[in-house]
């Protein structure tokens, strides 16, 4: 089968996939507008591969092709069941919806398999699993295929299985095994997938947020749909914009220098038009905008430690396929199901405890209702509510195994939808938060409930919430990272509050000064006072970062301070006012030189703070907004200001808090994971703000100033496409077009390319196989293990220190690679063929790496002990004699 062929193969065994679980999308989703029909896609596939890891994980299925059939039919005769048991009498059938709304089907359709054939035939031009972790990636996928049960066998760590959040790795054996394609080229056809299912869910979502549930599908929704698609796959954050201003010659260098973006921080130079003159993988740097500095003045750009703020583009570009970009789709899933349960006026009652006399009294001086939509009310039922109750939890629940930092953020946002439709139906009260709360908790224990076999099997470095005292993001570099989402959201939010009362404006202000006197004058003293106390704690707590305890604990004995010269204890005092007030700190070193830090400044705390003040009047007092229709009448509206809100929730928490893990005591995690977050949520929420401030009717705005707006959204989106516009032809490598990921090593080292071939064609199941230890990010180590799915003594050691607590690992590794070393090294084949038995090895490879890294003499004995089963060149597998 030719490799186009594959790709629609692929393309149509996901179209079936979607077909199984459309029946239930079709009920589960049945307050949304397209019935869930771009959902199901997504859902299909999260519920086939649940069924899939979980019986296999409880040992009835194993990881066989009839093992995927038999999860797929059971998928399939779900979505029937809840078909049926979920039917009203009012309802359209599947048909029926399908006549009505060809158009959007067809443009669907159409948008899929476009971003699918585009973004396949880019891959072909730079198609190698050969930098970053993708060899990472690919050793877990073939990890999988090698298991016969869950959890899989961790190939760079025999004997353990892989301790990471999995799932969607899974999902890509699921769909190599089902399609049967080989593994290098499914790892390329499932990154283009993955590209067309972010566009996809994109232009779902925003279409279901701006199309009227009983009208004809509206060409604003279309149009707007696939502005989101544009917004979230292709736009670059404005790093591009940036680098075309810089090599043409444009701006001061006072403010290159100013704005502290590494590569960019020199004069602007000139003639350089849309290609990069600094050549290399000049694109890396649109993901390292965000500069934080260590207390003693580095920049963390000159460390391992930077700041990363990937968004969507970026990682295709890279063609990584980490749990960051395979969630993705299933976020925008949530967003459905957050959407869905804020439009179906759901009554998920809890005993009355007389808290009703809290209600806050509705308005009385509203509208009456014009909407041709009006949901009913669904106080739900036991016998209805817990199948809709279960597969919400599950489909939250998998992103917790998809990429656990996604969990808490659509949780979150369910309940808040929830209890924000409860607040405009019935007011203010105690009951409809204590609800809200409470389904908040019942979702996220019962995620973790269903998925249990994956937290029991799972380990972690996590350490817990640190505060992060020295180090504010610049609102200029929040700017360069979210710039079209800001403006376009700052236009959406003054266009509804333009329509309130004046003494909205001024309760904002006023509550945004209150919020803001805690944030900068409480927390901070709260953090510090909780820093004190965890590090002083640290040895009972195994926290390794210097930069979270050294410093605080150093500072509070009056010793001084690491990395600074002698009587600078004042720098950190220095460092806390400079990211309140944007004052330079002078930063004397230890080495003699003397470093001036820029401050952050107060702006990023400012702006976000009155923003999520001002949605949250305009949400919670119904009479400041008045849409056309009743308050009680959901609007798309509030949920697009919520996801807005919750966007800038999360970048405001993560300016006092990160995650403590093994990356120093920094942010450089922490910011990676919910910013990518961000991007998706205000990819949403802009698409239909700027639907709203030039297109919508309730918009009161005159003509002159909506194509003024207009026009500043399509300068904004425009400059966020420089990038990609830059960047695609430079990655366009290749000129022999193919989707396999390994045919480079067959030019590269054709010797171990062989080895791999033989090992994949000739050696089933998952026996042993020892190779010299790889190290991370270096993609010619721990080949043969990660192409093969075979395990390893030992791969790529600092990941494996990552994903494992180092208290435990530690010892392991150092024993493993003790033994490694013994094994190629020693002449003594009594102490050798016991190790070998030790650690049950059945193969061990000799390559240029071994033969280069270990004694000739010692890799002689391997003929005396076991039987050479291949050899090519400098490459020879031993078979260990039993």
């Amino acid at each position: 089968m030719s490799q186009v062929l594959m790709v629609l193969w692929w393309w149509i065994l996901v179209a079936i996939i979607g077909l199984l679980a459309w029946p239930l999308a079709f009920r589960l989703l049945r307050f949304v507008p397209d019935r869930g029909y771009s959902a199901a896609r997504p859902l299909g596939l999260l519920l086939g591969t649940y069924a899939w890891w979980l019986l296999s994980s409880l040992g009835f299925l194993t990881t066989s092709l009839g093992s995927i059939l038999t999860a797929l039919v059971l998928v399939g005769i779900l979505a029937l069941w809840f078909y049926r048991a979920q039917h009203t009498s009012d309802e359209t059938t599947l048909a029926g919806w399908l006549r009505n709304h060809r158009l959007y089907v067809i443009i669907y359709e159409i948008a899929f398999l476009a971003a699918l054939a585009g973004w396949a035939y880019f891959r072909a031009h730079s198609p190698g699993i050969n930098h970053t972790e993708k060899p990472m990636e690919f050793a877990f996928l073939n990890g999988i295929l090698r298991s016969v049960h869950f959890p899989p066998n961790d190939p760079w760590l025999s004997g353990y299985g892989i301790s990471y959040y999995y799932m969607g790795y899974v999902m890509l054996a699921l769909l190599t095994r089902l399609s049967g394609t080989q593994p290098g080229i499914a790892y390329n056809i499932a990154h283009a997938l993955w590209f067309a299912f972010f566009a996809a869910g994109a232009f779902g979502a925003a279409y279901n947020l701006i199309q009227n549930q009983k009208s004809k599908t509206s060409s604003k929704a279309i149009i707007y749909g696939l502005l989101a698609a544009v917004m979230i796959v292709l736009m670059g954050n404005l790093g591009g914009a940036l680098e075309f201003v810089h090599q043409n010659g444009v701006g001061p260098a006072g403010f290159w220098k100013w704005l502290d973006i590494a590569e960019l921080d020199g004069p602007a130079t000139s003639g350089g038009g849309l290609t990069s003159q600094r050549g290399g993988w000049w694109w890396w740097r649109a993901s390292r905008v965000i500069n934080d500095y260590t207390i003693d003045g580095h920049s963390q750009h000159q460390g391992g430690t930077t700041v990363i703020d990937e968004f969507p583009q970026f990682s295709f570009i890279l063609g990584d396929m980490h749990p960051h970009v395979l969630g993705l789709p299933f976020s925008l899933l949530a967003i459905m199901l957050a959407f869905n349960l804020y439009q179906a006026n759901f009554r998920f009652q809890i005993p009355d405890l007389k808290l009703a006399k809290h209600r806050r009294p509705p308005a009385t001086d509203q509208q009456p209702p014009t909407s041709n939509f009006q949901p009913p009310t669904s106080t739900l039922q036991l016998p209805t509510l817990l199948p809709t109750f279960f597969l919400y939890a599950l489909i939250l629940g998998a992103l917790g195994f998809l990429n656990t930092w996604d969990y808490p953020i659509y949780v979150f946002l369910a309940a808040a939808a929830y209890g924000l439709r409860r607040w405009q139906k019935e007011g203010h009260t105690i009951k409809v938060t204590a609800e809200s709360v409470l389904l908040c908790a019942a979702l996220g224990i019962t995620g973790i409930i269903l998925y249990l076999p994956f937290y029991l099997s799972f380990e972690s470095q996590a350490r817990g919430l640190f505060p992060n005292l020295f180090n504010g993001t610049r609102f200029s570099q929040l700017f360069v990272m979210f710039g079209p989402f800001l403006i376009i959201g700052a236009c959406f939010i003054a266009a509804v509050a333009g329509r309130a009362r004046p003494r909205l404006w001024l309760d904002a202000l006023k509550w945004t000064v209150i919020v803001l006197i805690v944030c900068i004058v409480v927390i901070p003293i709260l953090l510090t006072v909780i820093t004190l106390i965890v590090c002083t704690l640290a040895p009972l707590l195994h926290i390794p970062s210097p930069e979270v305890c050294t410093y605080p604990l150093t500072w509070l004995r009056g010793l001084p301070l690491p990395g600074l010269a002698p009587g600078t204890n004042n720098v950190p005092t220095s460092r806390l006012a400079g990211r309140l007030l944007g004052t330079p700190t002078l930063t004397p070193r230890a080495d003699g030189t003397t470093i001036i830090v820029p401050g952050s400044g107060p702006w990023t705390l400012i702006i976000l703070t009155f923003a999520i003040v001002l949605i949250t009047i305009i949400l919670l007092r119904r009479e400041h907004f008045r849409p056309p229709d009743h308050p009680a009448t959901p609007s798309p509206g509030h949920f697009a200001l919520l996801i807005f809100a919750t966007g800038a929730l999360i970048i405001l928490g993560i300016e006092f808090v990160f995650l403590g893990d093994g990356f120093g005591g920094t942010r450089m995690n922490t910011i990676f994971k919910f910013y990518y977050q961000v991007w998706a949520l205000w990819s949403i929420a802009t698409a239909y703000g700027a639907y709203y401030v030039v297109d919508s009717t309730e918009n009161k705005q005159g003509v002159v100033m909506r194509v003024i707006q207009a026009a500043l959204f399509a300068s904004l989106i425009l400059a966020g496409l420089v990038y990609p516009l830059m960047v695609i032809p430079s990655r366009m490598e290749q000129k022999t077009l193919t989707l396999d990921g390994t045919a480079y090593l067959a030019q590269e080292n054709p010797d171990e390319y062989a080895a791999i071939q033989w090992l994949n064609a000739n050696v089933p199941g998952s026996p042993i196989i020892l190779e010299a230890p790889g190290d991370s990010f270096v993609a010619q180590t721990s080949r043969v293990s990660g192409y093969t799915g075979l395990p390893t003594l030992l791969g790529w050691r600092g990941h494996e220190s990552q994903w494992r607590k180092e208290e435990e690992f530690g010892p392991t590794q150092q024993k493993r690679q003790e033994a490694i070393t013994e094994i190629y090294n020693s002449r003594d084949l009594e102490r050798t063929l016991a190790l070998l038995r030790q650690y049950n090895i059945s193969y061990i490879y000799v390559g240029q790496r071994e033969r280069t890294q270990y004694s000739p003499f010692g890799l002689t004995k391997f003929n005396a002990i076991a039987d050479v089963v291949f050899q090519q060149g400098n490459t020879t597998i031993y078979r260990v004699r039993q």
